[in-house]
């Protein structure tokens, strides 16, 4: 990770709210519990908005819904992971990385199922930011 605490790029808010709903839509479907789930993550987000042209929770919504409708019709597992691999690597503050991992796996769960592909996509962020994954939280 390269940035400091506190300063992240349009680039990572962008890769952050990606992989959110990449989350959603890692078993292949878009269940409305787990995109609910996103929307009471954002305030968690808001530690890094400014007043230097980061959107505010408003201007984040028009990017969920983009990234949602998008993947909506995205339905190949080896090209939805390569997304997840590409926002992953766009998300270089080591403040913000736990945050989106606890976000990830709390959206990931908000059907009370933890499915195969979600458990991949947590354990490589995990391993790329350095963190422990914590899916032995969600084993049923």
């Amino acid at each position: 990770m390269t940035q400091d605490s506190t300063t992240i790029s349009m680039n990572s808010i962008e890769a952050v709210l990606r992989l959110l709903v990449l989350t959603v839509h890692a078993d292949c479907q878009s269940k409305p519990q787990e995109l609910d789930e996103v929307w009471r993550q954002i305030p968690k987000l808001r530690i890094f908005t400014d007043n230097k042209g980061f959107p505010d929770a408003d201007g984040f919504g028009d990017l969920i819904e983009t990234f949602d409708a998008q993947l909506s019709e995205h339905r190949d597992r080896s090209s939805l992971l390569s997304e997840v691999e590409d926002a992953i690597h766009k998300i270089d503050s080591p403040t913000l990385a736990p945050i989106v991992l606890t976000s990830m796996r709390v959206i990931a769960y908000a059907d009370h199922e933890y499915h195969p592909t979600e458990r991949t996509i947590i354990d490589r962020a995990a391993e790329v930011w350095g963190l422990a994954s914590g899916s032995a939280l969600y084993m049923e």
